[in-house]
């Protein structure tokens, strides 16, 4: 599966039938607060994320989602902190504003 450092790429998309729920997924599996490189693949990863969802492609290629509620989450190994805690709220208000919805979740590897 892809990760946030292939910036490209659209990890995994899930489609919630009974719920009308586009979920669109990104695996972290470095540590919080590690590198700053981190923070600036985060920024191009959802940039590219927006550009599927907001450019067209996503209701181009899956004309079944279009009117769905759309979710961005990010599943990460490590409990984000300090300055990604600030940085990932960020990303949730910018998100919001966009009827998107955005969460991360700690996974167990």
């Amino acid at each position: 599966m892809s990760s946030v450092e292939d910036v490209d790429k659209i990890d995994l998309i899930s489609y919630d039938e009974e719920n009308n729920v586009v979920k669109l997924f990104m695996n972290e599996g470095r540590d919080w607060d590690s590198d700053n490189e981190m923070y600036l693949q985060l920024q191009e990863k959802l940039s590219t994320y927006l550009t599927f969802i907001e450019g067209g492609m996503m209701e181009s290629e899956f004309p079944e989602y279009i009117g769905a509620t759309i979710e961005v989450h990010l599943d990460c190994v490590d409990e984000p902190k300090n300055q990604s805690l600030s940085i990932l709220d960020r990303v949730r208000k910018l998100l919001l504003e966009k009827n998107i919805n955005f969460f991360y979740h700690v996974i167990n590897i």
